[in-house]
């Protein structure tokens, strides 16, 4: 358990005869309460996936992933179809969506001899 640091990072692009914003990356470092670094968090390509992204070079598709900041071991997750949630009695008007993460990859990082 601990506290976040960070932004979700947007861009801004045409829709329509205006603009709409869509999620480019996240970037957050999680703190214990000493102030030490645990873990971070950003987007990154999974390699335990097949990259199915036409238009993406990378060695598979580009997920949200947490690296523990010890040991380097990273997870991959995923949002499922119907997995976010606008619900008003949960999440304030006009917020970003509560996501429901599936992992989709793990990486138990180096051997213990090598970290």
């Amino acid at each position: 358990m601990g506290h976040a640091v960070g932004t979700q990072n947007y861009v801004c692009l045409p829709s329509g005869a205006g603009v709409t914003y869509r999620l480019f990356t996240p970037e957050a470092t999680l703190f214990n309460d000493d102030e030490k670094q645990v873990i971070t968090h950003f987007f990154v390509p999974n390699p335990f996936e097949n990259n199915t992204g036409a238009s993406l070079v990378a060695v598979g598709p580009i997920r949200a992933a947490w690296q523990h900041s010890r040991d380097s071991s990273t997870v991959w997750g995923a949002v499922k179809p119907g997995n976010s949630s606008s619900d008003a009695a949960f999440v304030a008007p006009n917020a970003v969506a509560w996501l429901l993460v599936t992992v989709v990859g793990a990486d138990a990082g180096p051997p213990a001899a090598m970290r």
